[in-house]
């Protein structure tokens, strides 16, 4: 599952969770909703993504 985070300085982070871990947090991940996490990993990934498709 892709997500697009924004952090308090409005840094745009675009997320994937891991197939393994999503059962773990479906419930919790409603579209167009805003939340906080903590406690999460982060880790750099080997693709590059444009998040300008992303932004209307």
């Amino acid at each position: 599952m892709d997500l697009l985070m924004v952090d308090v300085n409005a840094t745009m982070m675009l997320v994937t969770i891991s197939s393994s871990l999503l059962p773990q947090y479906r419930e919790r991940l409603i579209a167009g909703t805003m939340f906080s996490m903590s406690g999460f990993d982060v880790s750099r990934c080997a693709q590059s993504f444009r998040l300008t498709s992303l932004l209307c």
